[in-house]
């Protein structure tokens, strides 16, 4: 053992899944356990030591501590023009890439592995809301109550919308529609492992060569890829300038970083075309409404 080590114990989502054996706590235990072990090149920090009482939806980790040669990027001292936290506007597009890339190869390894589709990794960890649990009826109808109805009004007017209410019926198609996109897109294969909350306070970049390591792993789960590099930009709160630089860089990116690790059968148009798609799954009153 080190001298120094990150300890995490956890329960988060045992009480928020069916099966506690598949909660939040259990995923990330499992990632280190499995996946990330079982790489070449880890994206994860190095475990020492994992266990707990999964039945119960309880782990702990003992994890490599990378706070001395590593760092996270600066948020830029501007508000974001979409509200919530501070935007990553100052941090290079190279950092961008070189995670999206990474993040790319990871999955390139598990792209349609059959580990993958059973349920201790495809189903809801009970955490952040995912596609496992949006790309469902029983959320459709969770959802679109006349209190969500009234609240997402409300926040469009706050945010300055031109037709709040014409806005809220496209949120509500989109939501309705989700179930039988995914389904129809998720038969179609193409999938692998995700992040989930895939965003920059999750990503630390070594200080001699800025390579990205990832951590949080509490949501992963088996669906569109790409999804974490739509996730990533979205939550990064750029402007709408760095932003439309970012879309054209990072799919390419990543579809080639894809290739590289050997990925076939999936063309540039089609990472084009769930690159759309998970723009629809992260829509804020697709994903952020339990």
């Amino acid at each position: 053992m080190p001298e120094r080590a990150f300890f995490k114990y956890n329960m988060n989502g045992r009480d928020r899944v069916a099966v506690r054996r598949h909660c939040a706590a259990v995923r990330e235990a499992l990632f280190y356990d499995e996946i990330n072990r079982g790489l070449d090149d880890p994206i994860g920090p190095e475990a020492y030591d994992i266990g707990g009482d999964y039945d119960d939806g309880v782990a702990y980790l003992i994890i490599e501590d990378i706070a001395d040669d590593h760092y996270l990027v600066d948020k830029a001292d501007v508000d974001s023009p979409w509200g919530g936290w501070a935007p990553f506007e100052t941090v290079p597009a190279e950092r961008f890439v070189e995670t999206t890339r990474r993040l790319a190869r990871f999955q390139a390894a598990w792209w349609n592995h059959a580990r993958i589709t059973e349920p201790d990794l495809s189903s809801s960890t009970g955490d952040m809301l995912s596609v496992p649990m949006t790309g469902t009826e029983t959320f459709v109808e969770k959802t679109l109550t006349d209190e969500w109805e009234d609240n997402i009004v409300e926040g469009l007017e706050k945010r300055g919308e031109p037709d709040p209410s014409a806005s809220r019926e496209t949120m509500r198609a989109a939501i309705e529609a989700w179930p039988d996109i995914w389904k129809d897109r998720a038969s179609q294969g193409n999938l692998s492992l995700m992040h989930v909350d895939m965003h920059l306070r999750n990503v630390l970049f070594r200080k001699t060569d800025d390579r990205p390591i990832l951590i949080d792993w509490e949501g992963l789960t088996t669906r569109l890829g790409i999804i974490d590099i739509a996730h990533l930009i979205a939550t990064s709160m750029l402007s709408p300038d760095y932003l439309s630089r970012l879309d054209g860089l990072l799919v390419p990116a990543y579809h080639e970083a894809l290739i590289e690790g050997g990925v076939t059968g999936y063309s540039l148009e089609d990472c084009e075309r769930d690159y759309r798609l998970a723009w629809l799954a992260l829509r804020r009153d697709l994903m952020n409404t339990r």
